[in-house]
C-alpha cells in the first residue's frame, strides 16, 4: 500500500512540476453582431508527450447565445507506432454546455486514439500532406435537467494539405452512429464533411514588432446528413468540431441532409511586445447562411471585431 502511494505521488509530482515547455494562455474578446463573446484557452505541456488543455467559451448578454462551455483535454503523444511511420496519439476530453435561457445542462465525455499516416505521402511542389489521420472515437453525453442520454461511436478521417502561394486545405470526413434516449430510444446514423480553404499573408510590417496581417477561411462547416429524414439532433462531436463557434442562428424543419457554408476574411494588427507576449486587434466580415435544416436560406453578412492576447511561458 505504501509503495502504491509513493508511486502515485511520485508520478503526480513529476506530472505537475517537471520542466515544461511551449505553454500558452490565450484570451479573445469578440463583439459578434453586438454580442460580446469571450474565449479563454490554456495549454500546459507537462513533458514531450503529455499535455493538458482548457477551453472556455462564454457569450454575454445574449438571448440567442447565452451559454457557458468549459472543456478539458488530456493529450498523450505515443510517438511512432511500432515498426511503422504512423504517428500515434490519444485524447480524453470533457465538456459542459450550460444554457441559461432553457433548462439544459449537458455534459460530454469522450476518448479517442488517432493514427496519422502523413509520412507515407511523398512531398512535391504543388501539394504537401501535413495530416492524414484515422481516428475511432467513443462519446458519452447526458443532460441532468431532462435525463436525456446518448452514446456515440465515431470514425473520423482528418486531412490537411499545404498548397502553393500560402493556401492550405482542410478536409475531414466523419461517420457516426448514435444511441440516444429522450422521450423514446433512437438509433441514428450521421455523416459529415468539413471542408475549409485557408489563406494567410503578412500585408505590411510597420516595425519589427508591429504588423498588418490578412487571413481568410471559407467552406462547409459542415455538410452533414442522416439516414433518417426526421433527424433534428445536432450530434455533439460534429458540433464540437466546427470551425465557427457560432453556427447558423436558426434550424428550420427536420432534415435528412443540410449544410452551413461561410466565407470569413479577417484583417488584424499584431503587436509582439516580446517573444512571450503578443496582442492583436482584428475586424472580420462573415458571409453565411443563417438558416439551415430543411431549407438553406437567409444569406447575410455578419461583422465582428475583437481583441486577443497570447502569452507563452
Amino acid at each position: 500500500m505504501k509503495l502504491k502511494s509513493y508511486l502515485f505521488f511520485s508520478f503526480l509530482f513529476q506530472l505537475l512540476f517537471s520542466p515544461s515547455f511551449g505553454n500558452e494562455v490565450t484570451y479573445q474578446y469578440t463583439l459578434y453582431e453586438e454580442t460580446p463573446y469571450n474565449s479563454l484557452s490554456l495549454t500546459y505541456n507537462s513533458n514531450e508527450k503529455l499535455s493538458f488543455q482548457f477551453k472556455w467559451d462564454r457569450p454575454l448578454e445574449s438571448e440567442s447565445y447565452n451559454f457557458s462551455n468549459p472543456e478539458l483535454y488530456l493529450n498523450y503523444e505515443s510517438g511512432v507506432f511500432p515498426e511503422t511511420e504512423i504517428l500515434w496519439k490519444q485524447q480524453l476530453g470533457f465538456a459542459n454546455y450550460r444554457y441559461f435561457e432553457v433548462p439544459e445542462n449537458e455534459k460530454f465525455f469522450w476518448a479517442y486514439t488517432s493514427f496519422d499516416f502523413y509520412k507515407y505521402f511523398p512531398k512535391n511542389q504543388l501539394i504537401e500532406v501535413s495530416e492524414f489521420s484515422l481516428t475511432p472515437i467513443y462519446n458519452r453525453g447526458w443532460d441532468y435537467m431532462s435525463s436525456s442520454k446518448l452514446d456515440s461511436l465515431v470514425l473520423s478521417l482528418n486531412t490537411e494539405y499545404k498548397l502553393p502561394a500560402g493556401f492550405s486545405l482542410q478536409l475531414d470526413l466523419m461517420f457516426l452512429k448514435e444511441w440516444y434516449k429522450r422521450t423514446e430510444n433512437k438509433k441514428v446514423w450521421y455523416w459529415a464533411i468539413f471542408a475549409y480553404l485557408q489563406y494567410a499573408a503578412k500585408l505590411y510590417n510597420f516595425s519589427e514588432n508591429l504588423s498588418l496581417d490578412f487571413d481568410f477561411t471559407g467552406g462547409f462547416d459542415p455538410y452533414m446528413g442522416s439516414n433518417k429524414k426526421g433527424s433534428e439532433w445536432f450530434p455533439f462531436w460534429i458540433a464540437n468540431n466546427t470551425y465557427e463557434s457560432i453556427n447558423p442562428n436558426f434550424s428550420e424543419g427536420n432534415f435528412k441532409s443540410t449544410f452551413a457554408f461561410f466565407s470569413l476574411p479577417q484583417l488584424s494588427i499584431t503587436y509582439n511586445h516580446s517573444k512571450d507576449l503578443s496582442i492583436s486587434t482584428f475586424v472580420q466580415m462573415k458571409y453565411s447562411n443563417k438558416t439551415w435544416g430543411k431549407l438553406i436560406k437567409n444569406w447575410d453578412f455578419s461583422p465582428a471585431m475583437g481583441l486577443s492576447m497570447s502569452y507563452e511561458f
